[in-house]
């Protein structure tokens, strides 16, 4: 029913220049070879392959993806920009940004955005609380307290898990 991920790289002006460059010369490269010039790795058949995959998974699931944690960049960081690539993953796509509440009720509390912003995937992007998250990661044994959009991203998941299960 959802899908959460939290892994990429490449920062934005890297994604935003690329896909400009896809915008003004669409016969230049396919998605998948502009990709996989931002990305690094993979080949264009890989990508574009992987994207299918996604857009399959989209018909009974969505996909949520980490924004970023690096508040000086414009756009959303890793891979949560491939719906501004593949234009058809962005019907059930759902990036999430970190922010933190700070205040004891919600008439006196201020919100702080502690990494990247929406920017052009705000029409499906949304902040939660990912700060102060007890959790595992793979590579580090036992339960720390982490803070970013990769915490924040699993909250949201879990909504929407609870949703699916509601109605």
């Amino acid at each position: 029913v959802v899908q959460n991920n939290s892994w990429g790289k490449a920062d934005s002006a890297q994604i935003i220049s690329s896909l400009n460059t896809r915008k003004s010369h669409p016969y230049a490269n396919s998605n998948g070879e502009a990709y996989s010039a931002i990305m690094g790795e993979g080949t264009a058949a890989n990508w574009d392959a992987y994207a299918l995959a996604l857009n399959s998974f989209q018909s009974s699931g969505v996909i949520v993806r980490a924004a970023g944690n690096d508040s000086t960049q414009s756009e959303v960081g890793g891979m949560a920009e491939m719906p501004l690539f593949y234009d058809f993953l962005d019907e059930a796509w759902l990036n999430v940004g970190n922010l933190v509440v700070n205040g004891s009720d919600a008439t006196s509390a201020t919100v702080t955005r502690l990494g990247n912003p929406c920017g052009q995937t705000a029409p499906f992007c949304i902040f939660a609380d990912g700060y102060g998250i007890t959790s595992s990661t793979g590579s580090v044994i036992g339960y720390h307290t982490y803070d970013g959009s990769s915490m924040a991203a699993p909250i949201v998941s879990g909504g929407i898990a609870l949703l699916a299960e509601a109605f």
